[in-house]
């Protein structure tokens, strides 16, 4: 019985860290791209209000790059 119990709570902390870190590494991922083309950082959109990430020209795309 003990050990059903240390199984079962073992399977929902990997559970837990498998959403966790899934969640953890998509907010991580620097850039996100758009369909906007650019040529250069001026002709990606400014940012307005609270400035958590600015716009930069990525391979001919405006992205959002988080700070």
């Amino acid at each position: 019985m003990q050990n059903k119990k240390n199984m079962t709570n073992i399977n929902m902390f990997i559970c837990a860290l498998i959403i966790f870190l899934f969640t953890f590494l998509n907010e991580l991922s620097a850039f996100h791209k758009t369909d906007i083309p650019c040529e250069s950082d001026d002709d990606c959109p400014v940012s307005i209000g609270i400035k958590r990430f600015t716009w930069v020209c990525h391979k001919g795309f405006c992205a959002k790059y988080f700070l």
